[in-house]
């Protein structure tokens, strides 16, 4: 937790990922070459390259906090955006300069406990030079990096600020592999449901309860950093990059509605289950009940010849013990008869 009483632009690292040591990844790339290096510091990433060159620099283990302050320094990066970086707590959200993007986005994936967890990812973003920092190792970019490597598509003919659209774009789209997992786990949840219950399809509506509850605190966000981008008051992203963040921006609504239709679809399979519930201890509720009724005459029958008077003229009679059990199957079944005609059971 960041402390609430340290001087802003204090470097502290929030987190608990902890990987000991940064490790700094470049891609240097344009319309005719690419070199991909990794590199032991900050100060050994080359920024003298063609100027038309893209520099993408991905450092990943940012609880090294002197690699992200080196960086900050080398780069010329606000302190403050330093801190918002090692920050993992912070809210997605896009920020502009005079000539930069910061950005923060989460990045999603599943646990082996069918959780969903996240990474905190930053972007900033200024000339032809985009740095992303991650908390630790892997990542969904690299199919971003196929596209690089094998000059598919524009990427190499545009600049960094396309590359930041690729990134993002892609977060997104991870978005929705996460919820076609949890639209399949819903499906075989309602189908156990309909055919038995048990204490492990409770435990997993939950889970995708609060899975579906944390993705809409950082999907919504999404839409609000897609529309700064369309924005794009201080005019860092190129005009030409319209079409493809106004296309992002659909995605990000299109999640948000995704995510609220699966949240109504958990909240109708947890109602389900308490009506299930409900109706399965009615049923227990009455068959004991049923069974308690068929017993009060019988409990009369025997309490009345169980009662240890002298003077009782059937206890003498030879025929008398199975005269009263003849009595008792008579009036159990029709007991049972009238119950079955009233369609109580």
């Amino acid at each position: 937790m960041k402390n609430l009483f340290t001087v802003p632009g204090t470097l502290h690292y929030t987190g608990n990922v902890k990987t000991g040591e940064s490790r700094i990844e470049t891609i240097i790339y344009d319309n005719e070459s690419i070199s991909r290096d990794e590199v032991a510091s900050i100060d050994d990433v080359s920024t003298d390259k063609d100027p038309g060159s893209v520099i993408w620099i991905n450092i990943t283990g940012i609880d090294d906090i002197d690699t992200v302050g080196e960086t900050g320094r080398k780069f010329n990066i606000h302190p403050l955006v330093l801190e918002d970086i090692l920050n993992v707590g912070q809210r997605p959200k896009l920020e502009t300069g005079e000539s930069s993007i910061f950005a923060v986005m989460k990045m999603a994936s599943i646990n082996e406990e069918k959780t969903i967890e996240f990474e905190q990812v930053s972007f900033y973003l200024e000339n032809n030079i985009l740095i992303t920092f991650q908390e630790r190792p892997g990542d969904v970019f690299d199919i971003v990096r196929s596209r690089i490597e094998k000059n598919r598509g524009i990427i190499r003919g545009m600049k960094a600020d396309y590359l930041f659209y690729c990134l993002t774009d892609v977060l997104t789209d991870n978005y929705f592999t996460i919820l076609e997992d949890i639209d399949r786990r819903i499906d075989e949840s309602e189908n156990i449901i309909t055919e038995d219950i048990s204490q492990a399809s409770i435990d997993n509506i939950y889970i995708l309860k609060r899975n579906t509850v944390n993705l809409k605190k950082y999907v919504w966000p999404l839409r609000d950093i897609a529309q700064l981008m369309r924005r794009n008051e201080a005019g860092v992203l190129s005009r030409d990059l319209t079409p493809y963040i106004n296309d992002l921006y659909d995605h990000t609504v299109q999640l948000i509605n995704t995510v609220e239709s699966m949240k109504e679809q958990i909240s109708a399979l947890r109602d389900i289950y308490l009506t299930y519930q409900s109706n399965r201890m009615n049923e227990i509720m009455k068959v004991l009940t049923i069974i308690a009724t068929i017993f009060i005459p019988l409990t009369f029958i025997a309490g009345i010849y169980g009662m240890n008077f002298e003077f009782m003229p059937e206890l003498s009679y030879r025929w008398a013990y199975p005269a009263v059990w003849g009595i008792m199957i008579i009036v159990m079944g029709g007991m049972i008869m009238y119950f079955r005609k009233k369609k109580w059971f």
